[in-house]
């Protein structure tokens, strides 16, 4: 038995030669989506470190079309020249970015160099502005994106990294967050609702450690969750802001509802979608292609 993921669908073989055979097929619908081009740049982060990026331009581009630019991020990868998983027709992740390419929507996928063990580490905050911006202007320089229809992304600390940058700068037409923190504070020491009455729930003050490089717990370290927390830069988010949560999410749905709570309190253009019965990845089918057509609308909307 041999599973076969090529561009046009995810198939499952038995035998050999020309007796092999398909006993089970998904993913058909990739038949009748024409794959954008990969390309890839160098640019340099404002701490020195040399880094690829990631483009994937559209199959057709029209004139007088708008062509948004989408920046889709997660802080610590480290992207591959010419392409990786993420960036494939048939990948595996539950937001296939070549199906936004398809609808005209150039993607940029930088790496986002974190320093785990530097003994005096920069917020990641500006750690991720440190790579994300040079990498924006790099891609703007090479002629891959319009640098007036920009826009920011991502999911989990990916979602996290999005509410930061629309904080610290106003590059963004628009950004979109899925299953995002945005008030670490909060966040420190919350269960896992998928096991909140367990006998030996699992709580979140690790993963705040860890994820945020956090030195310990809130109330030792609060100018530190402060600073790496959105919530508390909410007066500096103009853009629109489109929120995406699962309610049964490990990082809770209070994330999102508290951040939509605040921007829609300054009247700003805020959108929040909740998936029920979902966790931090989105597995009903409906659901993922609800939240792509969702993603496809927002860009195509806020870049005219």
């Amino acid at each position: 038995m041999l599973v076969e993921r090529v561009n046009d669908a995810t198939r499952v073989l038995i035998g050999g030669g020309a007796a092999r055979r398909t006993v089970f097929e998904t993913d058909r619908h990739l038949k009748e989506v024409c794959p954008g081009s990969i390309h890839s740049f160098v640019f340099e982060t404002r701490s020195g470190h040399r880094a690829f990026a990631n483009v994937i331009q559209p199959p057709v581009r029209r004139e007088g079309d708008p062509n948004p630019g989408l920046v889709w991020l997660y802080p610590g990868a480290d992207v591959p020249e010419g392409g990786g998983e993420q960036d494939r027709l048939n990948s595996f992740r539950f937001i296939n970015l070549q199906l936004l390419a398809a609808r005209g929507i150039t993607v940029i996928r930088p790496s986002v160099p974190i320093e785990n063990e530097a003994a005096d580490k920069r917020p990641m905050v500006d750690q991720v502005c440190d790579a994300v911006l040079p990498a924006i202007e790099a891609a703007v320089q090479n002629g891959y994106v319009d640098p007036d229809q920009l826009h920011v992304g991502g999911h989990s600390l990916g979602g996290w990294a999005a509410l930061a940058l629309l904080a610290e700068t106003d590059r963004f037409r628009s950004g979109i967050a899925i299953s995002a923190a945005s008030n670490l504070i909060s966040l420190h020491g919350v269960c896992d609702p998928r096991d909140r009455y367990a006998e030996e729930p699992h709580f979140n003050s690790d993963l705040c450690e860890r994820n945020w490089q956090l030195p310990g717990p809130p109330w030792r370290h609060l100018e530190a969750y402060v600073r790496n927390s959105p919530l508390f830069s909410v007066e500096r988010i103009k853009a629109p802001l489109l929120l995406i949560h699962g309610d049964l999410d490990y990082c809770p749905i209070e994330q999102s509802e508290t951040m939509f709570a605040a921007l829609r309190d300054r009247k700003q253009r805020v959108e929040f979608v909740r998936y029920f019965g979902e966790g931090h990845v989105p597995s009903s089918p409906a659901n993922i292609r609800d939240l792509i057509e969702r993603m496809i609308r927002w860009l195509k909307i806020h870049s005219v």
